[in-house]
């Protein structure tokens, strides 16, 4: 039965490549299960390139792979092979992630999220609304134990500046790729314009950040040798707010280990 599951999975990427028009022949090929709006296999060709396919299960999601394309352009995504809209599918270099080494990889991610951040391309970009994305969680249980926390914390946002950018809006660690040298940033779906805080509080929260670590994140995002206790006080803020909407997340898409992990986060 594996074997016939393997012929069966193989055949589908070779498919996949001829309709992205490569001439490439599947040799191997190994479903991904990370990914809800969209379904990824790495696929090993004959000639010994290594792809990753993605088909976006969502039609209206493969738009988001003009950010994308640009953003291969600037190394900041894998790069982009080939793409067909017609059947929603798009070919990227494949790279074995290494495990984050903080003093290696954090100043290349500030780098990339500089050049996101500071992006103007042709795409509708939509505002993400800190208040509207809470209120899609309202009709969970656990919901109405947050609530007051939720409140207070979107009340105090609004005493920071508004610094406004086009941000991923979904750095966990699963969307960060590392190599020995570099890294990169994928899974563009919930692309957006933000207050870059969200975004930096999101790596905080990944990479699980010191709080001298996060002083030398905003230092280097801004170019800044002094940060301010402001700064640092909007980006705990932000980071509180994002593990908030990552464990209703996680609890709306029946990702309960992952809900009882942050727990301890959310209640500090």
């Amino acid at each position: 039965m594996n074997q016939i599951k393997s012929k069966l999975l193989l055949n589908q990427c070779q498919d996949y490549l001829v309709k992205l028009g490569l001439e490439f022949v599947a040799k191997k090929a190994l479903y991904l299960t990370q990914g809800v709006n969209n379904t990824c296999f790495r696929v090993e060709t004959q000639c010994g390139k290594i792809l990753l396919l993605k088909h976006f299960d969502r039609e209206n999601n493969f738009k988001v792979t003009l950010v994308e394309q640009y953003l291969a352009k600037e190394s900041v995504v894998p790069n982009v092979i080939a793409t067909s809209e017609k059947h929603k599918l798009i070919a990227y270099q494949f790279i074995e992630s290494v495990e984050f080494n903080k003093p290696l990889h954090l100043q290349s991610l500030v780098t990339k999220l500089v050049v996101l951040h500071n992006l103007n391309s042709d795409y509708d970009y939509e505002e993400i609304n800190l208040s509207a994305l809470f209120s899609s969680y309202t009709e969970l249980a656990e919901y109405k134990n947050y609530q007051a926390t939720i409140n207070l914390l979107l009340a105090k946002l609004k005493n920071y500046p508004y610094e406004l950018g086009v941000c991923h809006n979904d750095l966990v660690l699963e969307n960060l790729l590392f190599s020995d040298n570099d890294s990169w940033i994928i899974d563009f779906e919930y692309v957006g314009l933000n207050d870059v805080y969200f975004d930096l509080a999101a790596l905080s929260s990944s990479l699980k950040l010191s709080e001298q670590e996060k002083s030398q994140l905003l230092s280097v995002y801004f170019e800044q040798s002094n940060i301010s206790e402001e700064q640092l006080e909007k980006l705990n803020l932000y980071q509180k707010v994002y593990n908030l909407i990552c464990y209703f997340w996680y609890l709306k898409h029946g990702f309960t280990r992952h809900a009882l992990a942050l727990k301890p986060f959310i209640n500090d």
